[in-house]
């Protein structure tokens, strides 16, 4: 069994990149340990160090407080510096929102929805027809009269813009 001592973080980190090429837009890929989400994690001095962290403040230059190392090329692997950048919180979302990285988990995506967006859509049209009570529908429908209230006035599901929908657009749900 060979047993490698690395003398410095870089060397450590650069012995499990691969670099494949030296085009630029190829990246390099951390080959050890990663997270669940894909990200290298790399052991130094008894702590775990992000890959592509390290090899930003090991090529490029520390890292400001309250700062992040961002992808350009939105692979959680690649430890190439070129395609890392500094960015806060916010700009790493707008670079997500921008590439359309974005999970909405709105309406029926959401983990929690009860309704779909069909029952939504009647249920408001119920609740402005003003036939029945919001507890009523409510009932119909298996939700509280809370929330019955809050989708008439836009303010649960507003996603769907339904206070400029109109009822002619319903479709009526098998009973």
């Amino acid at each position: 069994m060979t047993v490698e001592i690395f003398v410095t973080l870089f060397e450590k980190l650069f012995a499990r990149v691969n670099r494949p090429s030296e085009d630029p837009q190829v990246c390099w890929p951390w080959t050890g340990a990663t997270t669940s989400k894909g990200y290298g994690n790399i052991w130094w001095h008894g702590k775990n160090f992000p890959t592509h962290v390290v090899a930003f403040d090991e090529c490029v230059d520390d890292i400001p407080k309250g700062m992040m190392v961002c992808h350009s090329c939105d692979n959680p692997p690649c430890c190439r510096p070129s395609h890392l950048f500094l960015g806060n919180a916010q700009d790493n979302t707008d670079d997500m929102m921008i590439k359309g990285r974005h999970v909405s988990m709105s309406g029926e995506n959401h983990g929690g929805a009860i309704l779909i967006e069909l029952e939504v859509r009647e249920i408001f049209h119920l609740a402005w027809q003003g036939d029945f009570t919001l507890q009523a529908i409510g009932n119909r429908f298996g939700v509280s009269r809370t929330l019955v209230r809050y989708i008439k006035y836009g303010q649960s599901w507003a996603h769907l813009n339904l206070r400029r929908w109109h009822a002619p657009q319903i479709v009526e749900l098998s009973r």
